[in-house]
């Protein structure tokens, strides 16, 4: 039995063929980080699901192939024939609530040509994993986490290794929890080469292809609208950060999107990465995410000096009782004062 990293890559893993998918639909489906909704516009960001998925399979040998039928507006047809021409053993695919019924339709259809496994992952599966596995025998395994997670290990039949996934195994369903992480963690580049990156549109883009990254996992705010408030957070170590973004560098890509939900949670570690930044002088244009209470006008300046030129803020109201009564967790003032 192979033990894994301490942020899940099996060095001994068998090599698998694994197709990752974004199943088709007419409507721009955005099936990401566990949020699923119809793109209101032209835009649609790169599936951060499958690129981080993709860069532990890829780190652990696995021969991969990325179908994102979504962007690539493919029918249901030519997406089951470039599945069927790669022959997987598995495919990994993006579902959400607003389209459950369509892509259990079409992941159906591809067990039935011949795909082995098929293992879910999206905000409908994180919420009902059991109840839906149980509705649905085509569907082996669910992943609960796209930066840690045991799908090597389910694949090998080692399923008590399976963390941060709902697994299939005989006629018994269950869940197989990560324990206690450090607060740090490592994951390699995405192999973004795989990805159509001509199709990925954000509407602020000064420059195009572009590569998307992360710096930390969850948020540890209680905004109580949110259903991820104060899930457990973790940062990614800076020369982790700094190795992902030298890869974008080599390949000449000049814009790069943060994905975070919260950017600069931890002081030094937003100091570490953007002084990093600067110190390589990579040239990129980059975004991000971020709170009115957590940018200071040094770290603004830093940020600036090293490209960024877009931060977006979830500000939510104006009014400070809506604010208080939803535990945002920020005042009108911290709002008017980082925007000045």
């Amino acid at each position: 039995m192979t033990a894994p990293h301490a942020d899940g890559i099996y060095t001994g893993a068998v090599p698998r063929k694994i197709l990752l998918l974004n199943p088709p639909d007419d409507r721009l489906y955005i099936r990401d980080q566990f949020c699923s909704h119809v793109s209101k516009g032209t835009y649609y960001w790169q599936p951060l699901d499958l690129l981080m998925i993709s860069a532990r399979l890829h780190a652990e040998g696995h021969q991969l192939a990325v179908v994102d039928a979504i962007a690539e507006r493919l029918a249901p047809e030519e997406t089951q024939r470039r599945i069927q021409a790669f022959a997987p053993e598995a495919i990994v695919f993006l579902t959400g609530s607003d389209s459950f019924a369509e892509d259990m339709a079409f992941v159906e259809e591809a067990k039935r040509r011949g795909v082995a496994t098929a293992v879910g992952i999206g905000d409908i599966l994180r919420e009902k994993s059991e109840a839906l596995m149980v509705r649905h025998p085509a569907l082996d395994a669910c992943m609960t986490d796209f930066v840690t997670h045991g799908l090597s290990a389910f694949l090998d039949g080692r399923r008590d290794e399976a963390e941060n996934m709902t697994v299939r195994e005989g006629t018994t369903i269950k869940k197989i929890a990560a324990g206690t992480k450090p607060r740090y963690f490592t994951i390699p580049p995405p192999p973004y080469h795989l990805f159509p990156l001509d199709r990925y549109r954000m509407p602020y883009n000064r420059y195009h292809p572009y590569a998307t990254i992360v710096t930390s996992t969850w948020c540890p705010f209680g905004c109580s609208y949110c259903p991820f408030a104060r899930t457990p957070y973790r940062l990614r170590e800076p020369e982790d950060v700094l190795a992902n973004l030298e890869a974008i560098h080599a390949m000449g890509i000049r814009q790069v999107h943060i994905a975070d939900w919260t950017f600069a949670v931890d002081k030094r570690q937003a100091h570490a990465i953007v002084q990093g930044m600067l110190a390589r002088n990579f040239g990129f244009t980059w975004s991000c995410l971020s709170r009115v209470d957590l940018m200071t006008r040094e770290l603004m300046d830093l940020m600036k000096r090293a490209g960024c030129d877009l931060i977006e803020f979830g500000v939510e109201s104006g009014n400070q009782a809506i604010l208080d009564r939803y535990d945002k967790g920020i005042t009108v003032e911290e709002i008017r004062r980082t925007f000045d």
